[in-house]
C-alpha cells in the first residue's frame, strides 16, 4: 500500500475546454491515503486488543508484599530487589 502511495502523484495535470492546463488534487492519491489510514487504524486497534501496544507492554505488575515503609530506599538505591519477590516469599 505504501509503495503504491509513494508512486502515485499528489496532483494531476488537467486541461479545461479552452486548452488551459492546471493542476488539481489527484483523487486516486486521496483514496489511497484514506485506505492506508483505515488499515493503520485497524492494525493499531488489533494490537491494542491483544495487549501489544508499547504502553501496555511497559506496564509493570509488581506483587504486593508488606515491606514496612515503602518510601525508604535500600542501601543499594533501589526500592526493592528480586529476592523480595521470589517464589518462596508468597
Amino acid at each position: 500500500m505504501t509503495e503504491v502511495l509513494l508512486e502515485t502523484p499528489i496532483t494531476a495535470l488537467v486541461e479545461d475546454d479552452d486548452g488551459n492546463k492546471f493542476e488539481v488534487a489527484n483523487k486516486t492519491y486521496s483514496d489511497l491515503l484514506i485506505n492506508q489510514d483505515k488499515l493503520f487504524k485497524q492494525c493499531r486497534q488489533a494490537s491494542s486488543d491483544l495487549g501489544l501496544t508499547i504502553s501496555s507492554r511497559c506496564k509493570l505488575v509488581i506483587p504486593k508484599k508488606m515491606m514496612g515503609n515503602r518510601s525508604q530506599k535500600r542501601k543499594n538505591g533501589s526500592a526493592c530487589n528480586a529476592r523480595d519477590y521470589s517464589r518462596n516469599s508468597h
